[in-house]
């Protein structure tokens, strides 16, 4: 299971995911994190990368704990490397509403 640490009061972090560049359209990870994502913090899943908010969705065909990126999002603002921070549940960016 996917370790989420206490990053901040509107997300967590998941050091154990990593960032990837690949050449689809959507920010995606492997269906079995997803489903433990969506399993802590709830439908739908939302992520951030170097201030970017993504809604993320399942792909088959990732490695295991990857959040793919789509590859026009590389170098900038985006690195490999770079940490995930998941949306707590009832925030919005960050924020509580």
């Amino acid at each position: 299971m996917t370790l989420l640490q206490d990053f901040s009061a509107g997300y967590f972090i998941a050091p154990e995911v990593e960032v990837r560049a690949f050449n689809g359209g959507n920010a995606a990870v492997p269906h079995d994190l997803y489903a433990e994502l969506e399993y802590q913090v709830g439908y739908p899943v939302y992520a951030a990368v170097s201030g970017v908010r993504y809604r993320l969705r399942a792909e088959h065909g990732l490695p295991a704990d990857t959040l793919a990126l789509p590859q026009d999002r590389f170098p900038r603002p985006h690195h490999e490397g770079d940490a995930v921070l998941v949306e707590r549940p009832g925030s919005w960016g960050g924020r509580f509403r």
